[in-house]
């Protein structure tokens, strides 16, 4: 076969989901920081906040994978529709995806891993592989479950000579409809989300302006021993209250 010849020489789109995040990455040292100085007020505390800042990095890479997923999905249904529209007009299977990948560069980001994905799936075909395999291998790529659904459509239409047209603007109908329900939620959410930062944001402010308008009075908190291990207490009530919150805005999509 022409393409196990010069598979090799097609580079796949990197995967980034072993790659440290540095926004988060970022965000979860700033709250380790401002943890250690607001509750002990000594760096040589910090191992203690590592927790709760390891925690805020997990988060921040689920909401990050959870955008780039969903950004994906809107990808696989403006091909959806795209795809159709080309078949509709009279272009073959092959040709439609080629075009495809044209007017998807027009609508998204060329940085998007969904068009990368595309572009190689369009030079596997230009290398005569067939569609319902260069399709299936896209799928996979992505780890998209729609993605996986049309993989499949494709074959069906191919091998049960269905309308391949009707059957990508069902399945563009339905994905659309899915999407717009999450985006309620997610919206809904927004409210929540915010509310819970603000909560988690506020001990630690009170603590530093106590610290720098009547350090006086909280010293005890910070030069005895018993006081850092009260600070100890409340840092561990603020962990286990942030962790309550955050399952309580997790909803599975």
């Amino acid at each position: 076969m022409l393409f196990s010849k010069k598979q090799g020489s097609l580079k796949t789109p990197q995967d980034s989901r072993g790659i440290i995040d540095p926004k988060s990455l970022a965000v979860a040292s700033g709250v380790c920081i401002a943890i250690t100085w607001s509750f002990f007020r000594e760096f040589a505390f910090f191992p203690l906040a590592l927790p709760f800042a390891i925690c805020v990095y997990v988060n921040g890479v689920k909401a990050e994978r959870s955008k780039q997923k969903n950004a994906m999905r809107r990808s696989c249904r403006d091909a959806c529709i795209v795809l159709s529209a080309e078949l509709a007009a009279g272009a073959s299977l092959e040709q439609g995806i080629c075009r495809t990948g044209s007017q998807l560069g027009a609508m998204w980001s060329m940085d998007s891993e969904f068009l990368k994905n595309w572009r190689l799936m369009e030079r596997r075909i230009a290398m005569r592989e067939s569609a319902e395999e260069a399709f299936s291998d896209f799928a996979k790529r992505t780890g998209l479950t729609e993605a996986s659904e049309l993989a499949g459509l494709i074959s069906f239409s191919k091998r049960g000579a269905g309308r391949i047209g009707g059957l990508l603007k069902t399945f563009a109908a339905q994905l659309e409809q899915e999407l717009s329900v999450e985006e309620e939620i997610v919206i809904k959410l927004t409210e929540k989300r915010l509310e819970l930062g603000i909560m988690c944001v506020m001990p630690a402010f009170i603590a530093v302006y106590m610290q720098l308008s009547s350090y006086d009075l909280v010293s005890v908190l910070y030069e005895t021993l018993w006081g850092r291990v009260f600070m100890s207490v409340c840092l561990l009530l603020y962990c286990l209250a942030y962790g309550l919150g955050r399952s309580f805005l997790r909803i599975g999509m």
